[in-house]
Order: C-alpha cells, then structure tokens, then sequence
C-alpha cells in the first residue's frame, strides 16, 4: 500500500515481507545493481549450506567495481560492527571465508522459517544497524550467515536529506540499542563501556572543534537509550528466551 511518509528502512522491508510468500526473502536497497547471476548464486549457496538461515552477497562500489563495499561482517572485541573488506580491491581474499556473523541489509537473502521463529526487522531502529541486530539476533538464535562471493551487487551508496542526523544520531543510537538487547551480562557491561568511551572521547573532540551539531547529536543518542530502557528491556527479554550460543562463543 502506498506510504505518505518515510518509515524508515525496516518497516519498509517489513510490509515486503509481509507481503511476500516465497520461502526465500530477498532484501535489496534502491540503490544498487545486481549481477545477471546475483540471484542464482545465492540460492544455490542456501541449497548447499542448509543450516544457514541467511545469506549475503559480495557487494562492491558501483563506481569502482573493483573495490570492495561489504563481503558480510565482523565485530570487535567490544561488539562494533565493521564491513568485512570495506574500500579493499577485491582479490577473492575472503572468498575462502564462506560464513560470517551478518551481512549488509543492503543485499540480504533470508530464510522464511528464520523470520517465523525469530521475528522480523525492528521497525524502531529506522535505519542504521537493523541489519546488525537482525542477524546477530538470528546467530544468537543458532544459525548461521552464509556468503556467497559469486553473488555480485554494485552499491551507489546514496544518501537522501537527513545530512548529519545520519552519522551522529541513527547510528550510534542504535548501536547502543542492539547490544542492550542482545547480550547478557556481564558481557553487556563490558560491551557499554567500550561504547560509552567512544561516545564520550567523540563528543569531547567535537566540543573542542565547536562542532555542537556532532556534539548533541552523539549526546541525544545516549539520552534516548537511557530514556528507553524499559521498552529495549522488554525488547531484550523476548531475544534472550531465543538465544541459543553464549556471548562469549559470540
């Protein structure tokens, strides 16, 4: 049905999933491009790793087809998410590294039966990280993340008017969020403190720079989690009673 206004990405990808009725679920972004044989691969890799309940292509810049955008992703020792191979040429160095902990929502093959027992996307996130939460709550769940590295889509990675809201609010907002609803202590502490020193050593230098825009938008990041911790509570309550692997396995 039509949208009068923005919902943000994973309601968006919700009503698709909605409104889908194949037992596989194809999650793309507007701006991309797919190989000619994008969509083959990755059902071909699904069939041969049946324990995987998602799976992600190799994605590359658009304008350099050569570079390498995400080849799914990995996280710190303080659960910071990173793109496996971002801004690398693209030599098939992580094609012998068929399994990851996620893949980018910009491409994004999952198994219906995942969402059926896992739920969907968070549509409160609004963008950034919905991804990250998704597929770590789907690991934690005990499956795993297939990539595909002859599956190909090219990224033009574009951005649409909401400038530094992008960088300095959505993102470390829900950062914070997916681990106070993913992980148990007393990993959770030690995951927030990590973040949490990120966010202040950033603030402190946006403050120095007089850069008060980056400033308060790192802080109201921070202040909505605080704000919200009895929703992402109960948001957490209902990942844990799924959770399969420990934090630490993680």
């Amino acid at each position: 049905r039509p949208q009068s206004t923005n919902t943000g990405y994973g309601t968006g990808c919700n009503i698709g999933i909605q409104a889908a009725r194949g037992e596989l679920i194809f999650l793309l972004n507007q701006d991309t491009v797919l190989d000619p044989r994008c969509l083959e691969e990755l059902v071909r890799t699904m069939g041969l790793h049946p324990e995987s309940g998602i799976c992600g292509p190799k994605m590359l810049f658009h304008h350099e087809p050569r570079i390498l955008n995400s080849f799914g992703f990995g996280v710190t020792r303080f659960l910071f998410a990173w793109d496996r191979g971002l801004f690398e040429m693209d030599h098939g160095q992580y094609d012998h590294q068929p399994c990851s902990l996620g893949a980018s929502g910009g491409a994004l093959m999952i198994r219906r039966s995942v969402i059926d027992h896992i739920g969907d996307l968070d549509p409160d996130y609004f963008m950034y990280q919905e991804d990250v939460a998704f597929c770590l709550r789907a690991v934690l769940a005990g499956y795993t993340v297939a990539m595909a590295p002859g599956a190909r889509v090219y990224h033009k990675q574009t951005f649409e008017g909401l400038g530094h809201l992008h960088r300095d609010f959505h993102g470390p907002r829900n950062r914070l969020r997916t681990l106070i609803k993913n992980l148990d202590m007393p990993v959770l502490i030690w995951a927030l403190l990590g973040h949490l020193t990120y966010e202040i050593l950033v603030i402190g230098s946006a403050l120095l720079h007089l850069d008060f825009r980056r400033a308060s938008g790192r802080t109201a990041a921070v202040l909505w989690n605080i704000g919200h911790l009895r929703l992402l509570w109960r948001k957490r309550e209902n990942v844990l009673r799924l959770k399969r692997i420990s934090d630490i396995r993680l």
